[in-house]
């Protein structure tokens, strides 16, 4: 993986929860709306967005959210990481080349999940 802070499986919980979030309807795959799916998750005032000269970049609305654990946090860790453009590209690198792993070995089909998907939830 090109981005350091989600491994292969992490890339695929992402796509496989915007996939089944939809299901049974079918979707023109972004990205984007798949990431920001997932960093809502974690960071509800959060989002990636496109700028005025096209770039995406990460913006947070609340940047001094209050965290349990001063040491470890998960949401400091991804505003961190995503407020570098290295770490938006990186990851929307990898989203992009599993989502198309995926349709060659056909866990996705004409923009749904296929049972192969459903039913799969490591690789």
């Amino acid at each position: 993986m090109k981005n350091q802070l989600y491994s292969r499986q992490g890339i695929y919980d992402i796509i496989r929860s915007h996939y089944l979030r939809n299901f049974p309807y079918t979707i023109q795959f972004e990205a984007l709306n798949a990431i920001n799916e997932h960093i809502s998750l974690i960071i509800d005032s959060a989002s990636i967005q496109k700028n005025e000269s096209g770039e995406y970049v990460f913006i947070n609305n609340n940047p001094n959210m209050e965290v349990d654990d001063p040491f470890e946090s998960t949401e400091r860790n991804l505003a961190a990481y995503l407020s570098k453009s290295s770490g938006v590209e990186a990851l929307f690198q990898d989203v992009n080349a599993l989502q198309k792993w995926l349709l060659q070995y056909g866990f996705i089909h004409g923009g749904i999940a296929t049972e192969k998907m459903l039913v799969t939830n490591k690789l």
